[in-house]
């Protein structure tokens, strides 16, 4: 690999870090078998609500993977050509 792919592929590295943690959490509370409230991290409620914190990860693996398609054709294009 020469220096122009392993710099896109760090950055194509960084992006996905970037996608996990700026991707917004949520929490669930269950209030019994049946019911149950779900809490976005965007809403006020979020820090008062109890329950498990999750993170999107159907958000993060979409986001993840056109970064990681836009890496691959970078590290495609940037090949030294002979």
């Amino acid at each position: 690999m020469n220096n122009k792919q392993l710099t896109v592929l760090a950055f194509g590295i960084v992006a996905i870090g970037l996608i996990v943690y700026f991707t917004p959490r949520y929490k669930i509370t269950q209030i019994d078998k049946e019911n149950f409230i779900i809490t976005e991290q965007t809403s006020t409620l979020y820090k008062r609500s109890k329950g498990k914190e999750c993170l999107h990860w159907d958000k993060i693996l979409l986001y993840s993977g056109i970064a990681a398609m836009i890496c691959c054709l970078g590290v495609f294009s940037s090949r030294e050509k002979k």
